[in-house]
């Protein structure tokens, strides 16, 4: 069994100073996986930058950052974590799924955070959870 224990919003930053008109937005993740076997807990890291496009400028300005923290306990967590090479790995099927039940929840926040804001139009796109892995490798 998988069941989220905890979403936090550990920061975050809306712009509001940005008087252009913004024709859309793009996003940059960076996502961080750790482990705590003995507790029987996953920890996700997920940091995202909104930057707004304009429609008579083309350099990018950010309008936003969220960073947050997730955590998920897990029954058999010790049976999901091999070891290679001297890194530990999530099992795959557990890993995108944490990330994408992580993901989605960000996006609620932020929409919630930036209703009446200059972010009122940034909706995350819906995105396969392995985009957001840069490596199966957890820390420790």
């Amino acid at each position: 069994m998988v069941k989220m224990v905890q979403a936090v919003c550990l920061d975050y930053a809306i712009h509001n100073n940005i008087t252009d008109t913004i024709k859309g937005f793009s996003y940059d993740y960076n996502t961080e996986t750790s482990a705590d076997e003995e507790n029987k807990y996953i920890f996700v890291y997920l940091k995202i930058e909104i930057k707004a496009d304009f429609e008579k400028k083309k350099n990018k300005k950010s309008a936003g950052s969220f960073e947050f923290g997730f955590t998920f306990e897990v029954d058999n967590l010790n049976e999901l974590i091999s070891q290679k090479e001297g890194q530990q790995y999530l099992d795959d099927t557990l890993h995108l799924s944490v990330m994408g039940i992580a993901f989605s929840t960000a996006r609620g926040i932020i929409i919630t955070r930036g209703a009446g804001t200059v972010l009122n139009d940034a909706y995350l796109p819906i995105v396969n959870p392995a985009t957001l892995l840069k490596t199966q490798v957890i820390k420790q």
